[in-house]
This record gives C-alpha cells, structure tokens and sequence, in this order.
C-alpha cells in the first residue's frame, strides 16, 4: 500500500546555472571557476525518476538552456491547496560543504527558517538530514570526462502541516545548487495502527 502523495515542484523558471555538460551534443555547462559540470548522459532527461523512493522531475539537460538552480535568494512560489509535511530537495554545494537558512512562507503570513545545505559534489558524505541519492562515475572538466564519483544529496525539510505553503526562498550562496524539489504528504486515509 503507497502510504505517501507526492506533487513534483517545476523549478525550470527558476534555472540560472547551466551545470550540466552533453560532449555528444556539443552542450557545455560550468558550474563554478573551474569548468567543471555534472555529466548529462548520467541523468534523467527531464523525467521524473525516483530517488529512495520520492518522485523528483528532472530537468532537461540536453539543451543549451540553464537546467539548475544556483541559489541566490530566489522566491519559489509554490502556493500549495493542500497540507504538506515534507519538502524534498536534490542538491549539492560546490567549493566546499554549505548549510544556510530556507525560508517557507505559508499563506497565513506564517515564516518559517529552516536549517538548508548540501555536501560538496566531489565528496561523499551522510548526516542525519542529508544523504547520498545521485552517484555518477565521473564529471565533466570542459567537454572531457574526469573519473572521479560526482555526489547529488537529497535534503529532507520539515513543514507546518496545518498551514498551506505558499514560497520558498533560498539562501545567498552560489555555491548550493538545486537540481528539483517534490512535496510530500501522508495520505488522509493513512492510520499509522494499522502497520
């Protein structure tokens, strides 16, 4: 029995970072001063995958078009008409591990700052609020293949389930990256007796 309802958060307006690399297509991203990128072939092209179970929607990743987030305090409006708990995020940090603030706004006017960050991309690490959820083999430095295992983390943030989200806002760092976002709540019918 799926105990869960999922709702896929479209961030493809919010793009500002062109991060992935497709040699095949002759697209090249950067995602920091080094001209490093995530390698496009490795990654669903705009589908939605599973990942632990969550449904994200990817974006698409073979054009020339951004595809990811570089956080730099943008507003994401959501405006939920249901109750959500749960907001999942696929990202990671580049030059180094981050955590900063998210902000929920509800639409009774309600903010909410949550703890928010990633791991470095190149490093593989766990915590209680961060794990593992995208391993690729290698990355891309320009249009070449680099072996060295590229890490995508998935952070968990708790919602007030009696309010209705209405925005997120990301913190100031360039350096965080968003990949996609899903919301998640337990379904009405859902009686946890009943396991």
């Amino acid at each position: 029995m799926n105990t869960n309802s999922y709702h896929t958060v479209s961030l493809e307006a919010y793009h500002n970072t062109k991060g992935v690399t497709w040699p095949e297509l002759g697209i090249v991203g950067i995602l920091n001063h080094g001209f490093e990128s995530l390698a496009g072939h490795l990654m669903p092209n705009g589908q939605v995958q599973s990942v632990g179970g969550v449904p994200f929607l990817f974006p698409r990743t073979d054009t020339a078009a951004m595809d990811l987030v570089s956080c730099e305090e943008q507003v994401i409006q959501v405006e939920c008409q249901q109750h959500y708990d749960r907001l999942f995020f696929l990202g990671f940090c580049c030059w180094g591990e981050f955590e900063d603030l998210i902000e929920l706004r509800y639409s009774d006017g309600v903010v909410e700052r949550k703890k928010f960050g990633f791991f470095d991309w190149h490093r593989f690490y766990k915590s209680d609020s961060v794990e593992p959820a995208w391993v690729m083999p290698y990355f891309c430095y320009k249009d070449e293949k680099v072996e060295w295992e590229t890490v995508i983390y998935v952070r968990e943030v708790q919602l007030d389930r009696t309010r209705l989200l209405h925005s997120i806002q990301f913190p100031d760092n360039p350096y965080m990256l968003i990949v996609c976002a899903t919301l998640n709540i337990l379904d009405k019918n859902f009686n946890i007796s009943n396991i």
